[in-house]
């Protein structure tokens, strides 16, 4: 029989790219090591916050949601007549209500966005911005800049236009906002992309028995995606994560493993978008060994209140030793105690005159060894003379 040991290192590093509010990096502790891979993933996201924002990150379909003042919205906040779908007021401070935005590259330098219901540009019929209109974007470092193109009562040649300061969050979370202090109103835009790959595979874990590796890892809970899981192992050529199977489980059993190799895992999460940042990685050192040997030299002694046993450990593989006893000389045998890795154990369940026979395994993670010799006494609380267990597994005397 066999067992596997296993040293697993949780590398503490889950990062999203999904359009979410920033959340922190798990910290590491002394001694962690860090792959290549999850290095990258980190530098990547420093870079992202001081990289410099371009228009054509923007491309794509975005959920916009508008927060303005309770009574008007942006360019007068005490009587504008700013439309409708707003929700129920925050707190007397602000109101949101939702919208859709998709951008798009024109393909010859310039971009332009569609959106499906509030134009924050021009009006018609008196209401401001309640109304589906076209629009030019340009993002200039930290400045979106707007014209219009067309919409309800509105044209190019209207030459409405407008900036706003812009502030990426994450790959698929922009911020947009103008503060006009002379009107003291305000307009703050969140864009949350649709469409998008899933976030991050989080709390990835791995178990070992019977030979294989047991993965599990949080579950998305989104029918529309599946899990990529890879491995690689230390220090072998070529060493890079490659994909072991596509699941939409959220645990995997890897069975395609050797004994001495240290197995790295990592798991992305997949839909028809993309793949999202990879999991935290788990390192797996795989270690087969034999179940101990049977214990030898079992000898059993009766005292004035109870039988004393002793014997000789077999190898150096145990854990932890299994007693067992039976009535007579004949019957089955059950248990009656275990020990650490001491070699002795005292039976004080015992009566004047009654037959005892026992025998001893041991154990360790990968099972049990075969029994010790037997070793049968009558107890006699006034015969303190040692027994000692016959050769051979089945003997007695």
């Amino acid at each position: 029989m066999k067992q596997i040991f296993l040293i697993v290192i949780l590398f503490l590093v889950q990062l999203h790219a999904a359009a979410e509010e920033y959340k922190s990096a798990q910290k590491f502790s002394d001694g962690d090591v860090v792959s290549a891979e999850v290095l990258n993933d980190i530098l990547d996201r420093i870079e992202l916050s001081i990289k410099t924002i371009s228009t054509d990150e923007l491309v794509g379909s975005w959920k916009v949601e508008w927060k303005t003042c309770i009574s008007g919205g942006p360019g007068n906040c005490s009587s504008l007549n700013a439309g409708e779908g707003w929700d129920t007021p925050v707190d007397n401070l602000y109101r949101t209500r939702d919208d859709t935005w998709v951008i798009r590259d024109d393909g010859d330098g310039t971009y332009s966005v569609g959106i499906e219901n509030y134009c924050f540009l021009g009006a018609s019929g008196g209401v401001y911005y309640n109304d589906p209109c076209e629009m030019r974007i340009h993002v200039d470092s930290s400045v979106a800049l707007f014209g219009t193109i067309s919409g309800i009562g509105v044209t190019e040649s209207s030459d409405f236009s407008a900036f706003m300061e812009i502030k990426r969050v994450s790959p698929t979370r922009f911020f947009l906002w103008k503060l006009a202090s002379g009107s003291n109103s305000f307009l703050i835009l969140k864009l949350d992309k649709i469409d998008i790959p899933p976030p991050s595979t989080t709390n990835l874990s791995a178990d070992v028995s019977n030979d294989s590796v047991t993965l599990a890892w949080d579950d998305l809970q989104d029918a529309s995606v599946n899990y990529s899981v890879t491995r690689k192992t230390r220090g072998k050529t070529n060493n890079t994560f490659s994909e072991l199977a596509l699941t939409s489980e959220s645990t995997y059993t890897d069975d395609d493993i050797t004994s001495g190799n240290t197995y790295l895992y990592r798991v992305y999460a997949k839909n028809s978008h993309g793949t999202g940042v990879g999991s935290n990685v788990v390192s797996v050192r795989y270690v087969t060994v034999n179940a101990p040997a049977g214990p030898t030299e079992l000898s059993a002694v009766a005292s004035d209140s109870f039988i004393y046993l002793d014997w000789e450990a077999g190898d150096d593989l145990a854990t932890s030793y299994s007693i067992q006893r039976r009535i007579g000389s004949d019957g089955d045998f059950s248990e009656i105690g275990t020990t650490s890795t001491t070699t002795s154990f005292t039976d004080i369940s015992v009566s004047a005159g009654v037959t005892y026979t026992y025998v001893v395994y041991a154990n360790n993670e990968s099972g049990n060894s075969l029994p010790s010799s037997e070793v049968t006494i009558t107890f006699d609380p006034t015969d303190s003379s040692v027994v000692s267990g016959a050769s051979g597994w089945f003997g007695s005397e």
